[in-house]
C-alpha cells in the first residue's frame, strides 16, 4: 500500500507541470475583470468599456470593468496585484500611473510588477488655452510671464494631473514661472475660471467643451500638444511651431496584467487586443475620446511606459513638487 502511495504521488506531481498549461491553452474559461483606475462616467471609464466590448468579442468571453478610482491610481493597482495572477484580472494602463511613482510611496515596480499587453498611443492632444483678453499667443503669453514671474496663474484638478505637470514642464522649456492653483473641478470647472479671468491659463485635454470655448471666444487657443494641428482648430498651431517641439502631450491607454501572468494569457490577450481597430463599433467609441484608430504591442508599451515614468519624474524632480 505504502508502494502505491509512493506511486500516485509520483505520478500526480508529473502531472503537475501539464495541469496549468493545458488550463491556459483554454483561456478564459469564465469572464475577464478589467479594472479601470477612475469613477464611472468619465474619460478613462469610457475608454475601458470600449474595450472590455471589443475585447469581450475577440476572447468570446465577457470583460467586465470594475472601477477603482483613488491614490493616484493605488487604489487600481492594488486591486490588480491582490489578485490571482491567472489572467483574469486585468489592469487599464495610463499616465497616472507612471507619474505617481514619482509623487508618493506606490504598491508596484512600473519596470517589474506588470506583463505589458498593449496600448492605444495615439489619444488626444492637449491644448494650452488663454483667458479672454490676455495673451494671444506662445510667444506673448511667455514675454508677459517673464516680466511678472509667478504673477500669471494657471489651474488644474489637483497636484500631479497633466494639467499641472504639463505647465510646470512648459515653464522649465520656456524659463517661465506660473502660480499653480488647484481646482476642485475638471476641465470644465477650468474653463470657466478662464474665461471669467480666475485664472490666466491652462493645460487641458482636447475635448468637446474645451474646443467649443475656444470656437465661442470664451477661451483663446494658443498651441496643441499633438504632432499637428487639429482640423477641428486649424487656427491653433502646435507647440513645435510655438517653438517648443519638446512640449508633446498626448492621452493614452493601454491593458497590463500581474508580472505572474501565464504566458498563454498574455499571448491570447494581446492577439485579441491588437485586433481591437478591426471592429468598427469599438473604432467608433475610441474615436469618441479622440483616439486614432493605432494599436502598439506589450513590448513596445513596455518601453513607452518607462519612457514616460523618466521623463515625469524628470519635472516632478526639478519642480520639486510634492504630494501633502
Amino acid at each position: 500500500m505504502k508502494t502505491l502511495g509512493a506511486v500516485l504521488r509520483l505520478l500526480f506531481m508529473l502531472l503537475l507541470p501539464v495541469a496549468w498549461p493545458v488550463q491556459a491553452a483554454d483561456w478564459p474559461t469564465r469572464p475577464v475583470t478589467l479594472v479601470v483606475p477612475t469613477a464611472a462616467g468619465g474619460f478613462l471609464d469610457a475608454v475601458g468599456r470600449a474595450l472590455a466590448q471589443g475585447l469581450g468579442k475577440e476572447l468570446k468571453q465577457q470583460v467586465v470593468v470594475f472601477n477603482a478610482p483613488g491614490g493616484g491610481g493605488n487604489v487600481s493597482v492594488t486591486r490588480l496585484l491582490n489578485a490571482t495572477p491567472d489572467g483574469y484580472t486585468l489592469l487599464l494602463f495610463s499616465s497616472m500611473h507612471t507619474i505617481n511613482p514619482s509623487l508618493r510611496p506606490v504598491p508596484y515596480d512600473p519596470a517589474t510588477s506588470f506583463r505589458y499587453i498593449g496600448y492605444l498611443p495615439n489619444g488626444g492632444a492637449n491644448v494650452m488655452v488663454g483667458k479672454p483678453g490676455g495673451a494671444t499667443s506662445v510667444r506673448g503669453l511667455v514675454e508677459a510671464a517673464r516680466k511678472t514671474p509667478g504673477r500669471l496663474t494657471y489651474g488644474s484638478p489637483g497636484v500631479g494631473s497633466t494639467s499641472h505637470l504639463g505647465m510646470e514642464m512648459f515653464g522649465m522649456q520656456s524659463g517661465s514661472q506660473f502660480l499653480h492653483v488647484p481646482s476642485s473641478g475638471g476641465a470644465s470647472s477650468m474653463l470657466i475660471e478662464l474665461s471669467t479671468g480666475v485664472i490666466d491659463v491652462d493645460i487641458l485635454p482636447l475635448a468637446g467643451v474645451t474646443e467649443e470655448f475656444i470656437r465661442t471666444g470664451k477661451a483663446v487657443g494658443l498651441a496643441v500638444s499633438g504632432e499637428q494641428r487639429v482640423t477641428t482648430l486649424p487656427n491653433v498651431p502646435t507647440f513645435a511651431e510655438a517653438g517648443y517641439p519638446k512640449m508633446l502631450m498626448r492621452s493614452w491607454a493601454g491593458l497590463v496584467g500581474p508580472a505572474a501572468m501565464p504566458a498563454e494569457a498574455v499571448r491570447r490577450m494581446e492577439q485579441a487586443f491588437m485586433r481591437l481597430m478591426e471592429d468598427g463599433e469599438v473604432r467608433e467609441a475610441l474615436a469618441r475620446q479622440s483616439f486614432e484608430s493605432k494599436v502598439e504591442s506589450g513590448q513596445a508599451m513596455s518601453g513607452f511606459a518607462q519612457s514616460e515614468v523618466e521623463r515625469w519624474r524628470a519635472v516632478i524632480q526639478t519642480a520639486n513638487i510634492k504630494v501633502d
